[in-house]
């Protein structure tokens, strides 16, 4: 029997080539087919993207379209820009994956173990050129052969007329080798991806998409690129300055714009909770929600609405919660509706998971604390008993008055022998279970 680990690292699953969407929880291939349509019928040169949060399952979506169109004969080259964020400049990592993905595709032959200058391919001799250019010959093309070292790359720095001349000369040339292989295709197009742009340092970003209008723009080159938009949009802000139009910018670049659908979180959480076995041992602890871990799954829907979360979000809360299940015995007092809402709050909203104590539960404010900051934002008659019993919860955690108004109380039915009863069984635990329950999402269990 396989044991799940206390501790969990998120690391990218190997594609199964032979059964690429095998992991597809949310229909993306269907996704894939339609956007396979739109870039198999374009002939110019031209730039797309597909717009989603970072943390949305964009990169997951981009790599299996990609082995999808490989295996459909298609010619991909993958970037994933974030990965090469630590060079300075975004040149020569992003030629050199290029020509290296062009060369396991048989599309250029070149030997980097040899001097680049004894190889004729003009792209390749453009390349070097591009090099000398952008290093302002502080690069030995030599030595990089053998060390592949970018760190010293600048930008073209032009001093003279001639200068200029010649890198136009240059990226005339390179353009000319870039449409030699794209003829030699067959028809087909050159499809380069370009990932978590957005993850970049804002130089970086911007001079790679600039790199890719001045020097890519060929006919049968096709970009996607895997964006989240809006963040872009605040990385341009942060070069160019807050008055910058970082929407018309982009525009510059990018000529079709496609989102990824939204997906159905609740198939990522069943998912999640089978991935990581969430559920007791002991069956007569399962419904129990003092202690048990069926009723995770449902608080985390309701009290998730609070905010915008990703998959990539929702899947930090669960392996949190997954070592709380490996850590803690599972008949200690867990309080599964009070448990999940701060495990939402400490990632989401620091402030109010501070906020969130005994002094603002007490009798004369509770209402009003739980009403504006909690439950009247996501309160609808679905999850109202769910609500109801978490109110119930907060009022039991410490001594309730005897003249509580149960009146007051508008959109719960309040049973004032049923907080009694609740809070006999919660003040036998710990003085304040608020803390108790802070210190368990920490993995620090107090008795």
């Amino acid at each position: 029997m396989t044991t799940i680990p206390i501790c969990v690292k998120n690391e990218e699953k190997e594609i199964d080539t032979n059964n690429i969407w095998k992991d597809d929880l949310f229909d993306r291939k269907e996704v894939a087919n339609n956007y396979t349509k739109i870039i198999k019928s374009i002939e110019q040169p031209y730039v797309l993207s597909i717009n989603a949060r970072y943390g949305s399952g964009k990169t997951f979506f981009l790599k299996r379209w990609r082995e999808q169109l490989r295996k459909d004969n298609e010619h991909i080259i993958f970037f994933n820009a974030w990965e090469c964020d630590f060079v300075e400049k975004p040149l020569l990592p992003f030629l050199y994956n290029l020509l290296v993905q062009l060369k396991e595709q048989k599309l250029i032959t070149y030997d980097f173990s040899k001097d680049l200058s004894n190889c004729q391919d003009i792209i390749i001799l453009a390349f070097k050129k591009i090099i000398s250019f952008a290093s302002n010959g502080i690069v030995d093309i030599e030595e990089f052969n053998k060390n592949k070292n970018a760190d010293s790359i600048q930008l073209p720095k032009i001093s003279a007329l001639e200068e200029y001349k010649q890198l136009q000369a240059t990226i005339c040339e390179f353009k000319e080798g870039l449409d030699k292989i794209v003829k030699n295709l067959g028809g087909k197009n050159l499809y380069i991806f370009i990932d978590e742009l957005e993850r970049c340092r804002p130089t970086f970003a911007i001079e790679l998409l600039e790199a890719v209008k001045h020097l890519f723009n060929v006919k049968g080159i096709v970009f996607v690129l895997g964006i989240d938009r809006t963040q872009l949009k605040h990385t341009i802000s942060n070069i160019y300055g807050c008055g910058m139009d970082g929407e018309g910018y982009l525009r510059r670049f990018i000529d079709l714009e496609l989102e990824l659908p939204p997906v159905d979180l609740k198939i990522f959480t069943n998912y999640l909770k089978d991935k990581f076995e969430i559920k007791n041992k002991t069956k007569e602890l399962s419904n129990n929600w003092l202690v048990g871990y069926d009723d995770f799954n449902t608080y985390f829907d309701i009290f998730s609405k609070l905010y915008d979360f990703q998959l990539r979000d929702i899947e930090q809360i669960y392996y949190k919660f997954n070592v709380i299940t490996k850590m803690i015995d599972e008949s200690e007092l867990k309080i599964i509706p009070l448990l999940t809402l701060l495990m939402i709050l400490k990632m989401k909203d620091f402030e109010l998971y501070q906020d969130f104590n005994l002094q603002n539960l007490k009798s004369e404010n509770i209402q009003k604390f739980l009403n504006e900051k909690i439950i009247n934002r996501i309160i609808n008659n679905e999850n109202k008993r769910r609500l109801n019993h978490f109110f119930k919860i907060c009022l039991a955690l410490q001594p309730c008055p005897e003249d509580i108004d149960s009146t007051k109380f508008d959109n719960f039915n309040i049973d004032i022998f049923e907080i009694y009863e609740l809070e006999n069984i919660l003040s036998s635990n710990h003085s304040d279970l608020i803390q108790y329950l802070k210190n368990m999402i920490s993995c620090i269990s107090i008795k």
